[in-house]
């Protein structure tokens, strides 16, 4: 094939393009980088598989798989396809396609004794339950056993936090977030998103607890993958973007209040040592050094006319 193509296209040698076909491509995201322009923003991820007839004994992949236009088991190929509905526009664009193989069944020594007639005693049923699944419904197994479960307990999460039992919701998003953080390792594209949303739920919950550096490090994370996400498709992300930012916002005011507080508050018991415990005058100096930080809050305004007042005593 290589000898055909050089001839045809005069410019490049035979070498040149065996070397182009040896390189791996990733095809989902050049697929994805095409499609993102002018798909929708409702979507439907859908999977299929198809068999194809096929004869001979070398063909990659070859075995026994059901087809549903002979709707019987049928000697062949069978391939996986995903692809993206756009809802509105009703088109389908195809990101996907892998060669499923089947399972072999190990073979049996030649040396093996035949056994004679009747059934061998202490021989038991076959176990019905455990069923062989063919190569779309391992899919689907691998889908609610992981991803779904992920799903489960952000809910469980939720159930648990209207009960108010904080420590049990806690749990469940620390193990929803584990789970979606192996997913988005095997596919950013498709559990990045969910990994943000993970991250920035257990953020708002380290700030209900009062647990500030938790929760900053947690919005921080999510932040940035919002920012990611964004970039290829913003009409999605921007308000995740700036959801997880007015969070943020809210949580360093809590800071600064916090800080805030605790400054004030430390100056009001120094001045209250010297003015009615007869403490030393020079706490007076400390308070007013810590008061001058937080100009213009009422509270520390006032302190400062009472330092003021006790001073010129």
């Amino acid at each position: 094939m290589c000898p055909c193509i050089s001839r045809w296209s005069e410019k490049y040698s035979y070498k040149t393009i065996e070397r182009f076909f040896d390189k791996k491509i990733d095809w989902l995201s050049i697929k994805w980088n095409m499609v993102k322009s002018v798909i929708g923003e409702e979507v439907i991820l859908v999977a299929d598989e198809t068999t194809v007839s096929k004869s001979g004994k070398s063909t990659y992949g070859l075995g026994y798989f059901y087809s549903g236009l002979h709707n019987r088991a049928i000697k062949g190929v069978q391939f996986l396809s995903f692809s993206l509905i756009d809802v509105k526009s009703r088109r389908a664009y195809p990101l996907l396609t892998k060669q499923l193989k089947q399972r072999r069944k190990k073979k049996e020594s030649k040396d093996k004794v035949k056994r004679g007639r009747g059934r061998p005693k202490g021989s038991k049923n076959k176990n019905s339950s455990k069923i062989r699944l063919t190569g779309l419904f391992r899919v689907v197994n691998w889908y609610l056993k992981t991803v779904k479960k992920a799903v489960i307990l952000n809910n469980m999460a939720i159930a648990y936090s209207k009960l108010n039992k904080l420590k049990e919701v806690k749990k469940a998003h620390r193990r929803s977030l584990k789970i979606r953080e192996e997913l988005a390792k095997t596919n950013q594209f498709a559990y990045n998103s969910d990994l943000a949303m993970s991250l920035n739920n257990l953020a708002n919950l380290y700030n209900k607890l009062n647990q500030i550096e938790e929760a900053k490090k947690k919005y921080i994370e999510a932040l940035n993958i919002y920012k990611k996400l964004a970039k290829n498709n913003p009409s999605t992300y921007n308000s995740n973007v700036a959801m997880t930012l007015y969070n943020l916002t809210l949580l360093y005011n809590q800071i600064k209040k916090s800080k805030e507080t605790y400054g004030i508050e430390l100056a009001k018991t120094l001045v209250m040592g010297v003015a009615l415990f007869h403490q030393p005058i020079e706490n007076l100096d400390e308070a007013e050094e810590i008061l001058k930080k937080f100009r213009g809050v009422p509270k520390a305004e006032r302190l400062l006319k009472i330092i003021y007042n006790i001073k010129k005593r």
